[in-house]
């Protein structure tokens, strides 16, 4: 993680000399900002720019740091890789673990229609304890995004919302039985533009955990909620800042659910339009 860190303050300071003047950047929004494609957390149907590349790391007052890389493709899809954190057993105990996910981009917001998009993401196969048993568990979300946008008193917005579909899969290795499952999380966030320099971003969702209860291994819903601002540097970089919440009505324990569960998240997003940066080279070849 600290390598990866190293890497986006390397990366950063490499643009902020290319990137001086940011007249040169093509608009992808109304304030010429690259943005990402996600909120704090759920997904929205925007793809970033072909060829470009985003480099995310979220940080949490509990969390264990988070990374996320993606690739635009064509202007239609996009392909990401991330590291986060897995729980690994029932008293709440975390460690890192891997996904990749593929995003294809159907429909555009226009007056008509809503902006669609469908997303694929898998993640490596983890192993779980519960009561002394380890638990070889493989799970794949499927998520379906719809996105509405305009303007109100002035201001762009966009909502975001659908349906989070998560398959698992767990056995004991002791035997043949595999237990799987199939939840149904919806999510919905709101993003408003405040000015050049700041979005307002709330959200909802529903994501996966493991129930504690005595039996066998079986997933259950917790409710998030995320809040705060996303702040603009310079149009290739943004910082997140803001408030998370989680309650899970499952939790006999109540370990997070609460108030004093709260935390305090941040994250950084560094674009790096290669794309531009190819234009730029054969401009200057050319001269």
């Amino acid at each position: 993680m600290k390598k990866f860190m190293k890497a986006i303050a390397v990366t950063g300071i490499v643009c902020s000399s290319l990137f001086a003047d940011d007249s040169e950047l093509a608009m992808t929004d109304t304030y010429k900002n690259f943005e990402s494609s996600k909120m704090f957390s759920i997904p929205t149907t925007d793809v970033i720019n072909s060829k470009d590349i985003c480099l995310e790391m979220t940080v949490g007052s509990t969390d264990i740091p988070s990374a996320r890389g993606t690739i635009g493709l064509g202007n239609v899809a996009e392909i990401s890789g991330e590291l986060g954190e897995v729980q690994k057993d029932i008293a709440g105990k975390g460690d890192m673990s891997s996904s990749a996910g593929l995003k294809v981009r159907v429909l555009r917001n226009n007056g008509l229609f809503p902006g669609l998009a469908f997303m694929l993401s898998k993640n490596t196969p983890e192993t779980f304890k519960k009561e002394d048993i380890d638990y070889n568990v493989n799970s794949t979300d499927f998520y379906t995004i719809l996105k509405h946008g305009g303007k109100c008193f002035g201001h762009d917005f966009a909502v975001n919302y659908g349906l989070r579909l998560v398959g698992t899969q767990s056995d004991t290795g002791l035997d043949s039985t595999a237990q799987s499952s199939l939840l149904y999380l919806p999510f919905a966030g709101l993003k408003v533009q405040i000015n050049e320099s700041v979005t307002g971003m709330i959200e909802y969702e529903q994501t996966p955990t493991y129930d504690n209860k005595p039996g066998f291994l079986t997933m259950t819903n917790q409710h998030v909620i995320q809040g705060g601002v996303r702040f603009f540097a310079k149009s290739w970089l943004a910082f997140n800042f803001g408030a998370k919440y989680c309650m899970n009505p499952n939790d006999v324990t109540e370990k997070t659910s609460g108030l004093a569960n709260a935390q305090i998240i941040g994250k950084m997003h560094l674009n790096i339009p290669t794309s531009l940066l190819w234009k730029r080279a054969i401009t200057s070849n050319n001269r």
